[in-house]
């Protein structure tokens, strides 16, 4: 396997990671969350201050504003886990998968959750435009949309 083949892989998991559910999982007591990120105290040094630690929520990057603790642990997800549960790397990305339910050598559940996260975004989309009315987003609905999707992913 390549180097590039195994970046593509992990970039898929860290993707389906649920950030919210991780950062919990990791014992943080989440003190905000936003569409975009998450505040809470740096479990990394046993910090206090409540919203010194964020966590991009899109690309599950991280930042500790105290003690720059991002800069010895990493800033992704799997850094995070290794110096939480002081864990290896193959440890952590094994920690990660169960986490997820995405095995990232197995593609096939990786595309079930891009494609549920699509059509989440594309729900998400006409509410937001309000062109077409929420009771209407069935799946009934969504499925008169069949024809002009790609059958790549099928």
């Amino acid at each position: 396997m390549t180097n590039q083949d195994q970046y593509y892989k992990i970039s898929r998991l860290k993707e389906a990671i649920d950030a919210e559910q991780l950062l919990r999982d990791l014992g943080f007591d989440i003190y905000r969350t936003t569409s975009r990120e998450i505040r809470c105290a740096c479990k990394v040094h046993g910090g206090d201050n409540k919203g010194a630690f964020k966590m991009n929520k899109e690309t599950k990057n991280w930042v500790c504003f105290s003690h720059g603790c991002h800069e010895e642990a990493g800033y992704d997800v799997i850094g995070l886990v290794k110096k939480i549960k002081n864990f290896s790397f193959s440890d952590a990305v094994r920690y990660l998968e169960n986490l997820s339910g995405i095995d990232i050598d197995d593609e096939t559940a990786y595309i079930k959750f891009k494609r549920e996260k699509d059509r989440k975004r594309f729900i998400d989309q006409m509410s937001d435009n309000k062109q077409v009315p929420s009771a209407l987003l069935t799946e009934e609905y969504l499925k008169t949309f069949r024809r002009f999707r790609s059958t790549y992913f099928e």
